[in-house]
């Protein structure tokens, strides 16, 4: 019986040996390329899936929560949640803030509609604001969440100068702790 990973042991046919030889491969010659990995993982056989993806997540770190909410890949997070839901209840958090990061609005409304727990604080809406993302902003507002943000969502939208980001905020009705040393940055 082959080992995988430390002493997970697990049965595996000729298909599912030849799959994982060659994710480790593809893993191995694209370390940080999830679309190839993603493009492997949707070319394999149809009654292939159900036994090589936890392998295919599990060998290939570029296929983690947090990456693929970075890149935008919706196949490969609706992929762990269906393999393994518990491995996202861990990252949600660190999911969100780089989908606010990488301004990838697809993905955060995939996290509102997933049904599992959300967690985020105000670094999602502090970061967004800072570096610019406007539909990021809108789209919390329009989400129904509750709102975490704090005064660093304003002081760093001016630090860097992101007028659009300001106007959003003074048009969005939302309250906000009181800034000081704006006028050094207008």
């Amino acid at each position: 019986m082959p080992t995988i990973h430390n002493s997970t042991v697990v049965k595996l046919n000729v298909p599912d040996v030849i799959n994982l030889i060659l994710v480790k491969a593809v893993h191995l010659h694209a370390r940080d390329d999830v679309h190839g990995l993603a493009q492997y993982a949707r070319t394999m056989l149809r009654r292939d899936i159900p036994s090589v993806l936890p392998a295919i997540l599990f060998h290939a770190p570029a296929l983690a929560p947090e990456v693929a909410s970075a890149a935008g890949d919706l196949v490969i997070l609706d992929a762990w949640r269906d393999v393994n839901p518990s491995k996202l209840q861990v990252v949600v958090e660190l999911c969100i803030n780089k989908a606010c990061l990488h301004e990838r609005v697809n993905v955060l409304e995939w996290w509102r509609v997933s049904g599992m727990p959300l967690k985020y604080s105000s670094s999602a809406m502090d970061m967004a604001s800072k570096l610019g993302h406007v539909r990021v902003l809108q789209w919390w507002r329009d989400s129904g969440l509750k709102l975490k943000y704090s005064r660093n969502a304003v002081s760093g939208a001016a630090a860097r100068g992101h007028i659009v980001v300001l106007e959003w905020w003074n048009a969005s009705g939302l309250e906000f702790p009181p800034i000081h040393h704006v006028t050094r940055w207008v």
